[in-house]
């Protein structure tokens, strides 16, 4: 984030630290150290010389001394805060959490928490506009349109889709100047997702080619990004980018061009891509788009108001400055602490298919498409965060045996990467294994939470959701086919619901299994709100 003075806030999720730097002088102004497993997110200037800082894994907001350095406070807010937007106006500080809840409050705690109200699963981003607030959301890539006050959402916006592919996956939305937003989000195809190569003949980065395609570079990949921006409520204008997936951050200059950070590209591979807004690459006519490769892995991109680019970089922990003309200027060295892990880096590197694990399964979530793949049928992605150890088989036809055969099978063969060694395979699945996060945790009612509770009981749902990880691992016969038994952990944060996609919310999701599992049982729908609040905790 650019300070209003010219400094930059840098907050390093990976190592739990802030840092202040000036870049003209190059030098360290402020550094702050957190606990192990906080993970700095997004942050936003107040006033005071204050900057307020979401802190994802302990649920926290931190306020910042952007001159010294101290933490002035810390308040607890929810499990999983995501976005933050300050009012000066008003000095209200707004949050957007992942279970829905938006939380509105001063900007210092003396005045207590103003509001706590839920919106809709899976907020992200958010934005003052005017007398409204523009919440993103991370699956749909939707903008919700909310007041100042009030528990409903007055409005809808979406990226458009862009023929065989829908939008989804808002990685970033942030405001570009007053009314008008921006949004890096991806585009998944809704054509038949192939599961064997046409030829089978083979790629430079894998031993069977790559049927997921993308290998190609006139050949589009199943999951590719674009940049959609809104003027207050008018359709979007899209620019459909030339670059791998996933672009987790997006910046636009103060002439227009846009840049977005391709996080994972394979060494001396571009990693930053740029566009003018409202250029076009449909992926097949082999147009491409300027690009620069930087020293490191990038995860955050600002402009300066002069034109120079800042490129944050994880590993290794570093702020790359380049000029207008894209010339290498500067780099300042942030913490010599290395976060390398090889299981991460399997996960978020691109592959030939031109995509990585973390395309369809962002932040060891999923993107919640629904796929049509060769000889299956449709089904919707899965997510890695409810926790994987000990689930197998995987995938919801419970055909793949062990982890060894889902990376054979999906990362090696479909994705076009290369085959690993046992020592690279056993830490590919360790990483994965413990990117499982913590429930949903939303606050609901006491009363109707234990009602659901046991309704969920006396229904006979535990008889497959049960245990820690609400599953029993099995896969049962279901409408006619053999299908896993998924778990509910956090399962309130992932429309939409079924192997299929069926069902668009948590409410049609319960009434959908019990007509399939208790045809002709009487219930109410007092009965099924019980439910869907119960659930909304796991």
């Amino acid at each position: 984030m650019v300070l209003s003075d010219g400094r930059v806030l840098v907050a390093d999720a990976d190592r739990d630290r802030v840092h202040v730097v000036s870049i003209s002088p190059a030098r360290f102004d402020a550094d702050v150290l957190f606990e192990q497993g906080v993970e700095p997110g997004r942050s936003v200037e107040g006033t005071e010389g204050l900057a307020h800082v979401v802190l994802r894994g302990a649920g926290d907001v931190a306020s910042i001394d952007i001159n010294s350095g101290d933490i002035v406070e810390r308040r607890h807010l929810c499990t999983d805060p995501r976005g933050i937007a300050f009012d000066a106006g008003t000095e209200q500080l707004f949050v957007a959490c992942a279970d829905g809840t938006l939380v509105t409050m001063p900007e210092h705690s003396d005045a207590g928490e103003l509001e706590r109200r839920f919106i809709e699963p899976d907020l992200r981003d958010i934005v003052i506009d005017g007398n409204k607030l523009l919440v993103s959301r991370l699956r749909s890539a939707e903008i919700l349109e909310v007041p100042m006050t009030g528990a409903f959402v007055t409005g809808r916006r979406a990226p458009q889709a862009s023929g065989s592919a829908l939008p989804n996956v808002a990685w970033r939305m942030l405001e570009v100047e007053p009314g008008r937003v921006a949004m890096v989000h991806q585009l998944s195809t809704t054509e038949e997702v192939r599961l064997t190569a046409p030829d089978e003949g083979g790629g430079e980065d894998g031993d069977s080619g790559a049927p997921y395609g993308g290998d190609g570079f006139c050949e589009p990949a199943i999951v590719s990004p674009a940049v959609s921006t809104w003027d207050g409520s008018s359709s979007p204008t899209a620019t459909r980018m030339s670059a791998p997936t996933p672009a987790v951050d997006l910046a636009i200059s103060p002439d227009g061009l846009i840049a977005i950070a391709a996080a994972g590209a394979r060494d001396g591979e571009a990693d930053v891509h740029f566009s003018n807004e409202g250029d076009n690459n449909d992926g097949g006519d082999c147009f491409g788009f300027d690009a620069i490769s930087t020293p490191g892995q990038p995860v955050a991109l600002a402009y300066l108001p002069d034109g120079r680019l800042l490129v944050q970089s994880r590993e290794p922990s570093a702020l790359y400055v380049y000029s207008a003309e894209r010339e290498h200027e500067l780099t300042i060295e942030l913490s010599g602490k290395t976060r390398f892990d090889t299981g991460h880096d399997l996960y978020h590197r691109i592959t030939a298919a031109s995509i990585s694990c973390a395309s369809c399964h962002p932040e060891a979530t999923d993107d919640g498409h629904v796929w049509k793949f060769q000889d299956i049928g449709m089904r919707r992605t899965q997510s890695p965060e409810v926790g994987l150890e000990g689930s197998a088989p995987f995938h919801w036809d419970g055909d793949m045996d062990d982890f060894q055969t889902l990376s054979n099978e999906v990362y090696t063969h479909r994705m076009g990467g290369s085959k690993q060694s046992d020592a690279r395979a056993a830490a590919f699945e360790r990483w994965l294994f413990s990117t499982k996060r913590a429930p949903a945790g939303s606050e609901v009612d006491a009363t109707m939470r234990a009602d659901g509770e046991a309704l969920f009981a006396s229904y006979g749902c535990i008889t497959c959701h049960a245990g820690s990880r609400l599953t029993n691992d099995q896969t049962v016969e279901f409408r006619g086919k053999r299908l896993q038994v998924p778990s509910l952990r956090r399962v309130a944060l992932r429309p939409p619901f079924m192997h299929d996609g069926r069902t668009p919310d948590l409410r049609a999701a319960v009434l959908d299994m019990l007509d399939a599992t208790r045809p002709g049982t009487d219930y109410s729908g007092s009965d099924v709100d019980a439910i869907v609040t119960y659930l909304r905790t796991l």
